[in-house]
């Protein structure tokens, strides 16, 4: 199961940015509920530009997006979403003023352990001092999302 959502969105991410994503020998790290994997990006690129190309590429939801305050770094979680064999999370972080050289997908295998994911990573930053919150999702709309 999370081999063939995993493979799903390798192959979506392939189709739809074939010069973007170094996908060559990397490897999932498989966990009980998931698997994680970091993908290399091919050439240095701005975190925002990235960002909507995946939202509208991809159909994809911005969870939240964080600077901080000294905005050297930023923070982008992005979620499906939650289908069958598509249900994952992209990271996209910076701490350098938002160039960006890779993303982290989490894949899983159940809407609940996806939805579990989600509010614990929405969680972290939701109104913390330390980081300007640049768009965030409402919990209500999140929720809505898995309901």
């Amino acid at each position: 199961m999370l081999a063939d959502s995993y493979r799903t969105v390798q192959e979506s991410l392939e189709a739809t940015y074939p010069d973007t994503f170094e996908f060559q020998g990397m490897l999932p790290e498989n966990h009980k509920t998931c698997s994680e994997i970091y993908i290399p990006i091919r050439k240095q690129t701005m975190i925002d530009d990235l960002t909507d190309s995946l939202e509208e590429k991809l159909n994809v939801n911005i969870l939240y997006a964080v600077r901080s305050r000294d905005q050297k770094n930023v923070k982008v979680v992005i979620y499906s979403m939650p289908y069958k064999d598509e249900m994952f999370v992209i990271s996209i972080a910076s701490s350098q003023y938002g160039i960006v050289n890779g993303i982290t997908i989490v894949v899983f295998s159940s809407l609940e352990h996806m939805f579990n994911y989600v509010r614990r990573v929405y969680q972290q930053y939701a109104g913390k001092s330390e980081w300007e919150t640049l768009e965030a999702e409402t919990p209500q709309k999140l929720f809505s999302h898995f309901c």
